[in-house]
């Protein structure tokens, strides 16, 4: 399996992907990852810059590919492109993200830039959790 940087041929695939897991579909492929193994593309995140920090979302990998350490090795990767910034991310799995040094906070600990996805998020339905990772 190899992470590399998304190229505008693999929007079908992840944009399949997020959909799947009722993930936001937005594609850039300047802000996305992908894993790949076997020429197919079996997960991927993404990290928006939004100038003073970043946003780390559309963390997604196939489900026969789960547990083998490609939302790991995706996510790593990622942080390795943020530099000295915060990184924000919402999700519903807290304590995978704290294992890489996220830590909970309230929602009006988000910045203002992220309140559209705070409404997306609470659409949804699920249980959602504000974390952020400071440098």
């Amino acid at each position: 399996m190899i992470v590399r940087n998304a190229l505008m041929e693999d929007k079908r695939a992840v944009k399949n992907l997020l959909e799947t897991y009722g993930l936001e579909s937005d594609f850039n492929p300047k802000e996305c990852l992908v894993a790949v193994e076997d020429k197919r593309i079996v997960g991927c995140v993404r990290l928006k810059d939004f100038g003073s920090f970043y946003e780390l979302a559309g963390l997604a990998v196939e489900a026969e590919s789960q547990g083998q350490g490609i939302g790991e090795a995706l996510v790593k990767k990622a942080l390795e492109g943020a530099g000295n910034k915060p990184v924000y991310c919402l999700t519903v799995e807290p304590g995978f993200f704290m294992k890489y040094g996220f830590k909970k906070i309230e929602g009006v600990d988000l910045p203002k830039k992220l309140g559209e996805k705070v409404g997306f998020c609470m659409a949804t339905g699920a249980e959602w959790t504000g974390m952020v990772r400071n440098p």
